[in-house]
C-alpha cells in the first residue's frame, strides 16, 4: 500500500492459510544504494553479484515477520502436495512498484522467484476497472499475433521476427503471425488492427521518456522516427477488445531507451481490461530480446500448460538466464495481469 506515516503496509494472503499484515520501514540506504547499483548496470553487464544483492535487499526488506513464516508455510504446503507457488506481488506505492521486483531472491534457500517454474512471479490487480469476464481471458487457437516491428537504423529485429516465425511455423495449429516491419506509420498500425482479430499484440523497438512521458517510436513517411505518446499505442490496443496479451518490448542499447516509457503503461492497459501486459524493466540487447521473445511464445504454446502467461514469462526468464550467463537480461520482462491464475 502507499506510505502512511514511517512505514508500507503489507499483506500476504495465502489460500487455505489466511492472511497477515505488517509494516515495511521506510527503505534505508543499503537497500537503495544496491538497487540504484543494479539500475546503472549496462544491458550487457555481466554483474551476477550486484543482481544478487539487490534481489536479496529485496527480499530482506518485503518479507519481514509474519510475512516470512506466511512464505515458509506457504511453500511447504507447495512441495508437498507437488505443485508450484505462485506470487502475486499487487503494489499500490507507485515509487516501490518501479523498483526491479523479478530479481527478488531468497538467500536462505538460494532461490530467484523470476526464473522458476515452481514460484512465477507477476505483478497482479485485483481491482482492476471495467475488466472483461473469465471466458474472455481466453483464447481459440490458432493464436493470431500481430508483430509490430518498425524500421530503426540501429536495430536489428530481423532476428526477433525470424525467432517468433519460427515458432509459428513449429505450432501451426497454436500461433499465427502477422509481421509489419519496415516503414510502420501510425495508419499502418490502426489500420492491421481495424482489418483483422488479433489475440496477441507484440510491439519491439525503441522508448523514451521526455519531461516525465512516455514515448514510443513508429515511422514517418520517409521511415524517420514517429515518436508518439505510448498512451497512444494503448488507446489502439484498447480499441481492439480480441486482444488478450500485449508485449511491449523496448530494445537497443545505443539510442538511450527507457524502459519507464511502458512502467506506467502497462499497469494501465491491465487496469482498463487488457488480461495481460508483458514489458521490459529496463532495455535489453537485441540478441536478448529475440531469445525471450522466441522462448516465450515456445512455452506459451507448448505443453500441458499452455497458454498461461505466467509460465511463458517465467520459462523464457529462465532460458535467458542460461544462455546469457552472466548478465541481468532475464530480470528485465516483467507480467503484468488481472489473471488470478495466470
Amino acid at each position: 500500500n502507499e506510505l502512511q506515516g514511517d512505514g508500507y503496509p503489507v499483506s500476504a494472503l495465502v489460500e487455505g492459510i489466511g492472511r497477515v499484515a505488517a509494516v515495511l520501514p521506510a527503505p534505508n540506504n543499503e537497500l537503495l544504494t544496491k538497487l540504484a547499483a543494479l539500475a546503472d548496470l549496462a544491458p550487457t553487464s555481466e554483474d551476477e553479484a550486484i543482481v544478487r544483492a539487490a534481489g536479496e535487499a529485496l527480499f530482506n526488506w518485503l518479507v519481514v515477520e509474519p510475512v516470512r513464516t506466511h512464505l515458509r508455510l506457504a511453500w511447504a504446503r507447495a512441495q508437498r502436495d507437488g505443485e508450484g507457488l505462485r506470487l502475486r506481488l499487487s503494489i499500490d506505492a507507485t515509487e516501490i512498484a518501479a523498483w526491479p521486483w523479478e530479481a527478488l531472491h531468497d538467500p536462505e534457500r538460494d532461490h530467484t522467484f523470476a526464473t522458476s517454474a515452481a514460484t512465477p512471479l507477476v505483478r497482479y490487480y485485483d481491482q482492476a476497472n471495467h475488466l472483461r469476464g473469465l471466458v474472455e481471458q481466453q483464447a481459440e487457437l490458432p493464436l493470431h499475433l500481430l508483430l509490430v516491428l518498425p524500421a530503426m537504423a540501429d536495430l536489428d529485429l530481423a532476428r526477433e521476427r525470424s525467432g517468433v516465425e519460427q515458432v509459428a511455423a513449429s505450432f501451426t495449429t497454436h500461433l499465427r503471425v502477422h509481421a509489419l516491419d519496415g516503414i510502420v506509420r501510425r495508419t499502418d498500425l490502426a489500420d492491421a488492427l481495424l482489418t483483422a482479430d488479433y489475440d496477441i499484440l507484440h510491439f519491439s523497438g525503441h522508448s523514451a521518456v521526455v519531461d516525465g512521458r512516455g514515448y514510443v517510436a513508429l515511422n514517418l513517411r520517409d521511415g524517420r522516427p514517429d515518436w508518439i505518446h505510448s498512451g497512444t499505442l494503448a488507446q489502439l490496443a484498447l480499441s481492439h477488445k480480441p486482444i488478450k496479451l500485449v508485449m511491449l518490448n523496448a530494445c537497443g542499447i545505443t539510442r538511450g531507451d527507457d524502459g519507464r516509457a511502458f512502467q506506467g503503461l502497462a499497469p494501465q492497459m491491465v487496469r482498463s481490461g487488457v488480461p495481460a501486459v508483458v514489458t521490459m524493466h529496463f532495455p535489453i540487447t537485441d540478441e536478448a530480446a529475440a531469445i525471450f521473445a522466441r522462448e516465450f511464445y515456445k512455452r506459451l504454446c507448448a505443453g500441458e500448460d499452455a497458454g498461461q502467461v505466467d509460465l511463458a514469462v517465467t520459462y523464457a526468464r529462465g532460458m535467458l538466464a542460461a544462455l546469457h550467463n552472466g548478465d541481468h537480461s532475464w530480470a528485465a520482462p516483467v507480467l503484468y495481469t488481472h489473471a488470478a491464475d495466470g
